[in-house]
């Protein structure tokens, strides 16, 4: 098995882990981060992801998506 922790950063993923403290303070169970709302993290990368395209399409760099009218 040699080094358990150098196996787990070299060799594993994130469903590899259960929970993650910090400080005494858990920050991630079951695969959820505990400390943000990831909901609205997608929600803001979203919105931030269909700007950048409206940008690239008034540009003509980047197609016009029915998705996004």
């Amino acid at each position: 098995m040699g080094d358990p922790t150098k196996n787990l950063v070299w060799k594993g993923h994130g469903g590899d882990i259960a929970m993650v403290m910090v400080h005494g303070e858990e920050i991630v169970r079951d695969g959820r981060f505990l400390k943000a709302d990831e909901a609205a993290i997608m929600r803001t990368a979203a919105q931030g992801a269909r700007k950048i395209w409206e940008i690239g399409v008034e540009r003509g760099i980047l197609p016009r998506l029915g998705l996004l009218a």
